[in-house]
């Protein structure tokens, strides 16, 4: 993932962390949303690869 874009990729995800802009914890549910829309994702220079 971009981490210039790690602020914006939180914001997608509807998360709050302090240190947002220099980490992204993911979970399961985080994924799913990636992967439920992609193209919102790809905006933000993130590619999904899915099983």
């Amino acid at each position: 993932m971009p981490t210039a874009q790690l602020g914006a990729i939180h914001a997608a995800l509807g998360k709050w962390n302090p240190r947002g802009e220099g980490e992204l914890q993911l979970t399961r549910h985080n994924w799913q949303t990636m992967v439920d829309d992609p193209a919102r994702f790809r905006a933000l220079d993130v590619w999904i690869w899915s099983p």
